[in-house]
């Protein structure tokens, strides 16, 4: 892989700010945007997201911006440095684990107290086909402490977007879909960890036109042994067919004997069919289930964000719309956005269907999205017609069961450089300067929960000031918690490691994406996500990785993290030295030498590494400072170029960029 750290010319960006709200955390900066991105848009139909051969599916006036404290992790082979531990299990080719919503890709096995993770594997470069693509498996035994090798796909034929089930009784299956045999596919064992697996794709056959796709199960039930599931019958874009009215219909099924027998199979939810929908994304919903207490929801660029919940293992369901889109069965084939009717298209304050769901302790459900405005001035299917979507628009939004209120921010960009109140990004990237996963900026959530009811929450969204040689900011994953059920939110921190195959390469210059939480959190959150040099993925495009082509047969890693709870700062997190605003590089250009100028509130070690243009370390020297002090670097006997000067006090670090000429 070209791992490339070019940092760039950065435009300045930034947002408006938004109201404080209940569940917004104490934050100190509101970066705003300018015009020229507030409102780019881009033409947007379903067809375009279903690429890959049969699977693939602006800056919003909103913000509030805190300061970033970045986890300084420099060893792979589950090293514990500066507060938690990271494996990596694998290496993909396959880099799009999922179009929209984060999948059940981590479960707990009460028998032996270990992980089962998985994810959608191919091991050899043969983009766009990926014909040996399927479902790697990595078990993590004593809750992650020591991990197996995945080495090979666990079906016995091309599948993808696994969902990982562990019963009461330790019994292990995996749902996903067989894109040979259109149906989805499931395989079993009685033992976790290891041993053969059945494999069926009959079991969860459906008669649908193209089959179910894109399934998403969880394990539920007072004794943990139903089996709950939901999936979408192939849209037209897909070789499928309209199904009851709806282009692509989400249907639910359910096992009360771990996966040996499914009386309910495919079966329409009232509330969520053709009654008040014209069809629903592919991976634009998640489900999670405590005991018989089962929570669905759904969304979408151009429909409600819904949650569904039975209190009956599954038998009867309600609906409740958590964020309205405000034009009933929208179909931007034959109408425009005017939802007010007064002749002119409205921009909508809508949602990007990277939906999620946690049931807390007590049964409530906590739902989440990431935020985006759309607009129809032209109906239609081509050609400049239909929906367009704002690929810039950000802000994450919550909203619980317990105040039932609006869906509030939560989160957003993080404004790295606080110094100048703006949120920075390249310019010059085609078609945007972003990795294009038809989201929002800040985005792809999931949670977990510890016994007290403590909720973590992990998300994706730029990371500002970066670059990866194509004028394309990357996502990082964050991570943050609330003590309260939601009420407050601490201080998010900047989860992905810093290090690349272990070449010292910063974490400002990796995508970190798809992350998934394992739901039980102990005195650890556990969880898994992809990271790889370049932003995006390698399958969107009219013609698969056209938006994002550096992505094409580049290779990806899976990464476990071990974050202890408590590495989360609680409260304000306020912190005695913003190191953004503290440490300056001069001269610069540089020709003998530059100064690192710091300034410290309290004696600190200092540790400064100089990193050239690939990441490799040129030198590295730590000073004990009793107060602020200016470092003195040779670069006399450095070739001209462009280098990276990372400065480091405890927890915290900053980059800069160095010319030597």
């Amino acid at each position: 892989m070209k791992n490339k750290l070019l940092l760039g010319l950065a435009l300045v960006v930034g947002f408006t700010a938004a109201a404080q709200s209940p569940y917004a955390p104490k934050q100190k900066q509101a970066a705003k945007v300018p015009s020229s991105f507030a409102n780019v848009s881009m033409p947007f139909k379903k067809s375009d997201v279903y690429k890959g051969g049969d699977d693939e599916i602006g800056f919003d006036k909103y913000a509030l911006q805190s300061k970033i404290v970045t986890a300084q992790n420099k060893n792979y082979g589950g090293n514990t440095v500066q507060g938690y531990t990271l494996k990596v299990l694998d290496s993909t080719y396959y880099d799009l684990q999922t179009n929209t919503a984060i999948g059940n890709r981590m479960d707990w096995n009460s028998q032996d107290n270990a992980i089962s993770a998985v994810w959608t594997l191919c091991p050899i470069a043969t983009h766009p086909s990926f014909p040996t693509r399927g479902t790697g498996y990595s078990y993590g035994a004593n809750m992650g402490t020591n991990w197996s090798v995945s080495v090979a796909r666990e079906e016995n034929d091309r599948t993808g977007w696994p969902s990982i089930l562990v019963t009461s009784t330790g019994k292990e299956l995996n749902i996903a879909h067989n894109t040979n045999q259109m149906q989805l596919h499931m395989i079993s064992r009685n033992g976790a960890g290891g041993g053969a697996w059945t494999q069926s794709t009959t079991t969860l056959a459906s008669t649908a036109t193209g089959g179910n796709l894109w399934a998403r199960a969880v394990v539920g039930g007072t004794a943990r042994k139903s089996i709950h599931m939901i999936s979408l019958t192939a849209p037209v874009a897909n070789s499928g067919a309209i199904y009851k009215g709806m282009d692509g219909a989400v249907l639910y099924s359910r096992s009360l004997d771990e996966g040996a027998t499914w009386p309910i199979l495919h079966q329409d939810i009232v509330g969520i069919d053709s009654s008040g929908y014209i069809g629903w994304g592919g991976d634009n919903y998640a489900i999670d289930a405590r005991g018989d207490t089962i929570a669905i929801v759904l969304g979408g660029f151009d429909v409600d964000v819904v949650l569904m919940k039975s209190t009956d293992n599954g038998t009867t369901w309600t609906k409740k719309i958590v964020h309205p889109f405000p034009i009933p069965k929208y179909d931007s084939a034959i109408k425009t956005t005017d939802w007010d009717n007064d002749g002119t298209p409205d921009t909508i304050d809508s949602n990007d269907g990277s939906v999620a769901v946690l049931l807390d302790n007590a049964g409530k459900a906590h739902v989440w999205f990431g935020n985006m405005r759309v607009l129809c001035t032209t109906p239609g299917t081509g050609n400049g017609q239909g929906l367009s979507y704002f690929p810039y628009t950000d802000g994450l939004m919550y909203w619980n069961e317990i105040t039932q209120g609006s869906a509030t921010m939560i989160a957003s960009c993080m404004d790295v450089n606080p110094s100048n109140g703006q949120i920075d990004i390249p310019t010059g990237g085609t078609p945007l300067s972003i990795g294009s996963y038809y989201k929002g900026l800040s985005s792809f959530p999931n949670a977990g929960i510890d016994a007290s009811g403590k909720i973590f929450l992990a998300y994706a969204s730029l990371a500002e000031g970066t670059d990866d040689g194509n004028s394309k900011a990357y996502r990082h994953t964050f991570l943050m918690r609330s003590d309260d059920n939601g009420a407050t939110w601490m201080q998010a921190k900047d989860i992905v490691d810093s290090t690349w195959q272990g070449s010292g390469s910063s974490g400002n210059f990796l995508e970190g994406i798809y992350c998934d939480v394992l739901r039980r959190v102990d005195n650890n959150v556990h969880l898994i996500y992809q990271r790889d040099g370049y932003a995006g993925h390698s399958l969107s495009g009219a013609n698969p990785g056209d938006t994002d082509p550096s992505n094409k047969n580049q290779i990806n890693e899976i990464c476990y993290l071990q974050v202890p709870v408590n590495y989360l700062f609680v409260g304000n997190n306020e912190i005695e030295t913003d190191l953004a605003k503290s440490v300056s590089i001069y001269p610069n250009p540089a020709h003998t030498f530059t100064n690192v100028s710091i300034e410290l509130t309290k004696p600190e070690k200092v540790n400064v590494t100089i990193l050239d243009i690939v990441g490799k370390e040129v030198s590295s020297f730590s000073r004990d400072l009793l107060a602020s002090g200016i470092l003195s670097v040779n670069t006399s006997a450095m070739p001209a170029g462009v280098y990276f000067v990372r400065t480091t006090v405890g927890a915290q670090s900053v980059t800069n960029k160095l010319i030597v000429e």
